[in-house]
């Protein structure tokens, strides 16, 4: 790859590159990253977006099912924070049985289509959705109405708030979309 001058490789601890110094123009990042940070290294990828157009990397099956998950008891804060600053894409399998030794998972490839006209952050600021999206992740069994509440809302309150845009009480949190939660954090949000 030496004489690709569009080809760079960065060697070390990906949670301590500086990749503003590195890279001086929008590049795609593919990787095989460490399982076990996976999450870490997504968000530091996402962090680095104004430099950062796409990202394509293996992870373990069942991290990129969730990260990839449309609705369901799959998505997770993570689902919701690549969704809030791009697309992801479930793009294929790799099966256990490809990797010697073989080891006790399957692993996917998958690819992060970063925005960089980010249509959520025009409505709800990064920091106000992360706020509001954590606090319905708090407790995984709990529903959407229990969760916000220790947000300093009554329960009566976000019922009505809740009815005013379609969304049940009862709800759990990995069943709301994106778009849900723009729209309730919009609607919690006013004073």
């Amino acid at each position: 790859f030496d004489s690709n001058p569009k080809f760079t490789l960065l060697m070390g601890d990906v949670l301590e590159q500086n990749f503003q110094e590195k890279v001086g123009e929008p590049v795609k990042v593919v990787a095989n990253i460490p399982y076990y940070i996976t999450s870490p290294i997504i968000h530091k990828l996402i962090e680095n977006r104004n430099i950062i157009n796409e990202i394509y990397i293996m992870v373990q099956k069942e991290v990129a099912e969730r990260i990839c998950a449309k609705e369901g008891k799959e998505r997770s804060v993570l689902t919701l924070s690549v969704e809030y600053y791009g697309e992801a894409e479930y793009l294929f399998t790799i099966p256990k049985e490809d990797f010697v030794p073989i080891p006790k998972i399957d692993s996917a490839f998958m690819s992060i289509k970063l925005r960089k006209d980010n249509k959520y952050e025009k409505l709800v600021s990064e920091k106000v959705f992360f706020k509001y999206v954590k606090a319905a992740f708090a407790t995984k069994r709990k529903n959407i109405l229990n969760n916000l509440s220790k947000l300093g809302f009554t329960k009566a309150e976000l019922k009505e708030k809740l009815s005013t845009i379609g969304i049940e009480g009862n709800r759990r949190a990995e069943s709301i979309s994106i778009d849900e939660y723009i729209e309730l954090i919009r609607v919690l949000e006013e004073k």
